[in-house]
């Protein structure tokens, strides 16, 4: 985002995760359907959790999420406290 600096900080780059997924989010309710959505915004966060502290939870409300609405409702939810990106991780 022309402007923006980058995020400097693990708290800045968790609030920049959260956007990101909802920025996802609203491009894949653009251009798929539900399903097709929903399989890959699972995927997104498959591979991104594992950058986040309980980031398995966040895991667990997108499995549970049965459509787009429900699926931002708990990104937003899970969003509400500062998340902090882990600086490394075993992958």
């Amino acid at each position: 985002r022309e402007g923006e600096r980058a995020p400097a900080t693990p708290e800045e780059e968790g609030r920049e995760y959260g956007r990101a997924l909802l920025f996802f989010l609203d491009r894949l309710e653009e251009r798929f359907t539900t399903e097709e959505s929903l399989k890959r915004l699972r995927f997104f966060v498959a591979w991104g959790h594992r950058w986040l502290p309980f980031g398995h939870h966040l895991w667990a409300l997108m499995t549970k999420a049965h459509d787009l609405p429900t699926a931002r409702s708990f990104i937003c939810r899970f969003f509400e406290s500062p998340h902090t990106m882990v600086p490394r991780t075993a992958l």
